[in-house]
């Protein structure tokens, strides 16, 4: 089995185990603050369920995009 069929068969519960790192969020949104602007795009390759982007919803009007190979990770 490879990575990418791994990853499909458990996306159901991926969510569930995989939790963004409190530490990595705030350095993220330090980074946007500092770099950012209404114009930027976030890009998150490998995004898994999105939960970087979703913890980074607060920053606004930016747009927020995110990608992963398994289409099951939504």
């Amino acid at each position: 089995m490879n990575s990418l069929q791994i990853f499909d068969k458990i996306s159901g519960d991926y969510h569930k185990y995989r939790q963004p790192k409190r530490l990595v969020v705030k350095r993220l949104q330090a980074l946007i603050a500092e770099f950012g602007n209404q114009n930027s795009i976030v890009l998150d390759i490998g995004c898994g369920t999105g939960s970087y982007l979703k913890e980074l919803k607060s920053i606004e009007p930016m747009n927020k995009v995110g990608m992963d190979l398994s289409l099951n990770m939504h």
